[in-house]
């Protein structure tokens, strides 16, 4: 899913702490660990390395992890997407937005790659065990079903990725009320546990003055892992936990709707760059948006119900931000990229097959007009399109359960646009 720096930094206790000591011994950690393990079932990791660290050197380990995944350059396109959607105010440091964050939230993490567990110095004697709990369990999966590596970033897998990151979180926190004795009611669903973290979120907290987006993305995991990991555990215990490991979710719609889990895969979708654009702009992020990103994406500009409804019986998509590297690019539009998205929906039933999919046009054409308002509708070689004050085009089209987004053409840039938008249809699947 989108903000996948700020979402890839795995194996995370996000809690806000007031200063204090911090002691834990090996002991402790070892036996913590064998409980956790025989509770799942598997075998006990081995020793766990245990790092306590100063905020500093917490941001430096989380600075590396990071970086392992991601490059300069990346992290930087990453931000110019955000922006590109309107989901990150433009001139935002998108870089120390991921960091200031995840410091500002996180107590512990456990890094896989060096079978180290970290803890922030001042974590609180009474929240240690709790830490540790979340920690350790992560531990244990990496150990059984080696999560470390699956859940490495690769191209095209934003949206899987994030399906199974749900399932090591979900567990993690799960791991923690079993063994603090306090368990959620099985039908508790993900607007409860917001509600519930409302409850306990100061007005001031620093989390709160994070873009809408990027809040949304470091939750997904730990609000919906949860439910969904609650109700398997309901149904069959610790075995169906560790079913979800071997057979995780397929995407964040399967996540969110258990009843699809295992019975309806995403659908691959795929086009290439058209030639026009080709020479003008470079692949600056490729890759799957998935159900709750078009979602959380979309409840930044309309309605929230109405943005849920339309990203529900998502099919499949693929998205492109395409980046300036020419000078024919106008001097006005050099910081400011095209954004391409290629969705499929499922099939509703006899007359109303296309209702996913008009769904999601509909929801696009109020994107338009809460994003640019005063914008109007022209005629551009019989393609319909969008022009905002600023001199872009933007297309919506439908084609039967397909539905294509082009944003931030650039109109007297000499480019055919109805030469992109069919080059885009027909270049689909690849």
């Amino acid at each position: 899913m989108l903000a996948r720096a700020l979402a890839g930094v795995f194996f995370l206790s996000i809690l806000l702490v007031a200063a204090s000591s911090s002691s834990v011994s090996e002991q402790e950690i070892d036996a913590l660990a064998s409980e956790i393990a025989q509770a799942h079932g598997v075998a006990a990791p081995g020793h766990i390395a245990t790092t306590v660290l100063a905020p500093g050197k917490l941001r430096e380990r989380l600075c590396e992890l990071i970086m392992q995944d991601y490059d300069a350059q990346s992290l930087v396109d990453e931000g110019r997407l955000l922006t590109r959607l309107g989901l990150l105010p433009a001139g935002t440091c998108y870089e120390e937005v991921v960091y200031s964050v995840l410091l500002e939230q996180v107590v512990g993490l456990y890094d896989p790659r060096h079978d180290e567990l970290l803890v922030l110095d001042g974590t609180p004697g009474a929240m240690m065990h709790e830490v540790l709990a979340h920690e350790l369990t992560h531990a244990v999966q990496d150990a059984s079903f080696d999560i470390g590596d699956r859940l490495a970033r690769r191209p095209g897998e934003a949206d899987l990725r994030a399906g199974l990151q749900a399932v090591c979180e979900g567990d993690a926190l799960l791991m923690e009320q079993l063994l603090g004795g306090v368990l959620l009611p099985a039908d508790t669903s993900a607007a409860d546990i917001m509600a519930m973290m409302q409850l306990t979120t100061e007005p001031g907290d620093p989390f709160l003055k994070a873009p809408a987006f990027i809040r949304a993305a470091l939750l997904f995991p730990y609000v919906h892992g949860l439910v969904l990991v609650r109700r398997a555990f309901e149904k069959g215990g610790m075995a169906a936990i560790n079913d979800l490991f071997v057979n995780p979710p397929a995407s964040t719609e399967q996540v969110m709707h258990p009843e699809k889990l295992h019975v309806d895969p995403p659908m691959k979708v795929g086009f290439t760059v058209p030639p026009t654009l080709s020479l003008l702009y470079r692949d600056a992020g490729d890759d799957v948006m998935g159900e709750y990103a078009l979602r959380s994406w979309l409840e930044t500009w309309i309605d929230p119900a109405s943005a849920g409804t339309a990203a529900e019986g998502w099919g499949g998509d693929r998205y492109m931000l395409l980046w300036p590297v020419s000078s024919d690019v106008k001097a006005s539009h050099q910081d400011r990229g095209v954004f391409i998205l290629l969705t499929s929906w499922d099939r509703g039933l006899e007359q109303a097959e296309t209702i996913h999919a008009e769904q999601f046009e509909q929801a696009l054409g109020s994107y338009l007009e809460s994003r640019y308002p005063g914008s109007v509708t022209v005629d551009m070689g019989g393609i319909e399109a969008v022009r905002t004050g600023g001199g872009e085009l933007i297309v919506v089209e439908r084609r039967s359960v397909q539905v294509l987004f082009v944003e931030g053409v650039v109109d007297d840039q000499g480019v055919d646009l109805a030469d992109i938008v069919e080059s885009i249809w027909a270049s689909q699947g690849s």
